[in-house]
This record gives C-alpha cells, structure tokens and sequence, in this order.
C-alpha cells in the first residue's frame, strides 16, 4: 500500500480535512486499537516468527530449528516487535485502524 503525499491544508478537499481533524483526537471517537483480545503470537506464528523475552535474548538462536525467526515485543507499542536482524514486526490488524488510508 503506497503512502499518500501529505497536502497542505490549503490543498485538501473538505473530506480530507475531516479525516485529519478525526485523527488528532480519534480515541474519542471510535473504538479501542489495536483491540485487547487480538492474538499477536497467532499472527507472528504465521509469519514465522516467535517470541522470546529479552532476559533469554543473548543465549537464544536467531531462527530455530522450525525456521522461526525471534522478536521480542516493544512495551509502548501492543502488537510491534522487534526482530532479531531489527526489522519492525508490526502485527495489528488493519481492520479499525485509526489512519488516513481507512479512513479515507
């Protein structure tokens, strides 16, 4: 999915400033996300990830014997992770994501 090129205010339809003005203050408007009961570990499994915490980080091979790649999650951010060649591992779900494209 390509990301669209930022618009001056000026240069922006009227639907495209809604859905800006929406995004500086969403959590008061639409639903929690990403949701409390998604499963991340489902979605990392398929994408052949797994997860080990940073106190066995060190001492953990970087892909396993399945071929499984290890990411530890980022605290702030439910559903992100780090990976062990420190590619981002984002596993919410599109579907309710509060952006510009969905909204759109």
């Amino acid at each position: 999915v390509a990301t669209p090129v930022s618009k001056k205010k000026i240069n922006r339809s009227e639907k495209e400033q809604l859905v800006s003005e929406v995004l500086c203050r969403w959590w008061y408007v639409m639903p929690p996300w990403p949701p409390a009961n998604f499963d991340y570990e489902k979605e990392l499994e398929r994408l052949g990830f797994r997860v080990v915490g940073l106190q066995d980080w060190e001492e953990e091979d970087d892909v396993d014997q399945e071929g499984r790649g290890k990411v530890y999650p980022l605290a702030q951010f439910p559903g992100v992770y780090r990976a062990y060649d420190r590619r981002m591992v984002d596993v919410r779900p599109n579907e309710g994501k509060p952006s510009f494209n969905n909204l759109m």
